[in-house]
């Protein structure tokens, strides 16, 4: 866990939860014998239940989170590139390097806009059924 120090007070990030219901496209760019690689867009829809803790503002100020349990939707968009191996026809092994940007703020009563930039690396195995 991730704490900050400021003004002697120890602050707990920003913990929420948050349900992200996904609508993907994938598109198979190449494939070459065993390999592959792919692209996949996205709109994900997130679903904001609670939210509680200190958010760094505009002004480098920061604003407590209430915690109080309200829903809220905002949405985000993603795109990833993908090489695979296939192991057989229905199984094969992945390395994804995929970017998220949640422009749309979802946390409640905030007097600023929130936007969140994700960069992440998704290493797996994959089954078709």
């Amino acid at each position: 866990m991730v704490e900050t120090i400021t003004k002697g007070t120890i602050m707990r990030p920003l913990r929420e939860t948050l349900i992200n219901i996904p609508l993907r496209y994938n598109y198979h760019i190449v494939r070459r014998g065993h390999f592959g690689l792919d692209v996949s867009l996205g709109l994900i829809m997130n679903l904001s239940r609670q939210q509680s803790g200190p958010v760094l503002n505009s002004n480098n100020e920061w604003t407590i989170v209430s915690g109080q349990s309200q829903n809220r939707i905002g949405f985000s968009y993603d795109i990833s590139l993908s090489a695979k191996y296939a192991l057989n026809i229905d199984q094969s092994l992945f390395l994804s390097p995929r970017f998220r940007h949640s422009p749309s703020d979802h946390l409640e009563d905030l007097p600023f806009n929130l936007s969140r930039i994700y960069v992440g690396m998704e290493l797996g195995y994959r089954v078709a059924f």
